[in-house]
């Protein structure tokens, strides 16, 4: 997601449907869901990878950091 901003915006458009599925993927999992919304990034991490999701959640925290930053 933090890539996108770098995109051009046609190419914006090429990730979109993507980003539409994964957003929906992550509404019908309440588990997902509320670990999201909550910025719990190793409840959802482990939700969405496994218990040996591999420092995905530092990854998740980290960008949105970044995100936070910019705005």
């Amino acid at each position: 997601l933090v890539a996108l901003r770098y995109c051009r915006p046609a190419k914006v458009e090429l990730f979109r449907p993507s980003l539409k599925a994964f957003v929906e993927f992550i509404k019908s999992d309440s588990r997902l869901a509320r670990a999201i919304v909550a910025k719990d990034w190793l409840s959802f991490a482990r939700a969405y990878s496994g218990p040996a999701q591999s420092g995905y959640n530092t990854k998740m925290r980290d960008h949105c950091n970044d995100l936070r930053l910019e705005i």
